[in-house]
């Protein structure tokens, strides 16, 4: 069970939020260079140009793996990685012709929305990971709960889901404490 604290994850959605700011101007730049016909930079050109851009630094400092069990953030490195590896290849190709190739912009910005669509995944499913759990246990609450019965509803019959309510557990609380 992952015991989390919701300030941490909070702080950790922040990071990733300005991280994520960060690729947007990146984007901005790389329609400048291509649209104004503007010499591509040497780390955009280079095979691991991912690591160079402040989304790439943040993605691999010690704050982005503080979550690093969300499923989404694996997939968001391999499409940040293809982004980059594309925005090298359009430029290239852009250099060498004096013309943006459509096919290559095409493939590009695919891979720029993917990534964008991966960023929002991983929020949510750090969001998901606070609604749906209590800070101090780190068990699931009442909303998880709720969730999870109504996923069940059409279980098979084997299926039980047992619940409990203890009368008087305030003196319990009060005599040894939460």
């Amino acid at each position: 069970m992952i015991k989390i604290a919701v300030d941490e994850v909070l702080r950790w959605l922040a990071s990733l939020d300005v991280a994520s700011q960060t690729h947007v101007e990146w984007l901005k730049h790389v329609h400048h260079m291509l649209l104004f016909h503007r010499a591509p930079d040497a780390k955009s050109m280079v095979d691991d140009s991912h690591c160079h851009c402040v989304f790439g630094r943040w993605y691999l400092s010690p704050t982005s793996r503080e979550l690093g069990h969300l499923p989404g953030l694996i997939e968001m490195e391999v499409a940040h990685r293809e982004m980059h590896a594309s925005a090298s290849v359009l430029l290239a190709a852009t250099l060498e012709t004096g013309a943006v190739p459509e096919p290559e912009y095409d493939a590009f910005m695919n891979r720029v929305i993917r990534l964008s669509a991966l960023i929002r995944l991983v929020q949510s499913e750090a969001w998901a990971l606070i609604s749906t759990k209590d800070p101090l246990t780190g068990l699931f609450n009442r909303r998880a709960m709720d969730s999870f019965i109504a996923e069940r509803r059409d279980a098979p019959v084997g299926s039980v889901v047992a619940i409990c309510d203890i009368d008087h557990f305030k003196r319990v609380n009060d005599t040894y404490g939460h």
